[in-house]
């Protein structure tokens, strides 16, 4: 009788091997596709490559990775400077507004007005000062 209950154990062992050999390719696949997952996310982060100066691409090493910025980041930075211009164009065009308030008239009637890229003005009137002190943010 003990023979037969060693022999329980030893078909139990090869029974609990199967499963974890189960197991282990099941997290096998797993690991792979979350890998797989992950170089995915890292491309479109846009942080496993990079171009050189001579426009080439340059695979960034894994370990080298969380040392850059990624596309986010770019975006985010990209967006900021945008909203700053945005900003100043805007001040700009609310100066270049008020000073077209105040000089407008006139320069419906002034025979010396040229065309805007190169305006040039002779009355004297501080429509031309009023400009570039707006276009220089002094307004």
């Amino acid at each position: 009788m003990k023979s037969l209950g060693n022999l329980n154990i030893v078909e139990g062992l090869r029974d609990t091997v199967r499963l974890l050999i189960q197991e282990k390719d099941g997290l096998q696949a797993k690991l792979t596709a979350c890998e797989a997952r992950v170089r995915e996310l890292e491309h479109r982060l846009e942080i496993d490559t990079a171009y050189g100066m001579d426009g080439k691409e340059i695979v960034i090493p894994t370990d080298k990775r969380d040392e850059m910025p990624d596309g986010i980041e770019c975006r985010d930075e990209t967006i900021k400077l945008q909203d700053e211009a945005i900003e100043k164009l805007k001040a700009r065009l609310t100066g270049a507004q008020r000073v077209m308030a105040t000089y407008g008239k006139h320069h419906k009637t002034c025979s010396s007005m040229r065309l805007p890229e190169n305006y040039s003005h002779d009355c004297n009137c501080g429509f031309e000062q009023a400009l570039a002190a707006t276009d220089a943010g002094k307004e």
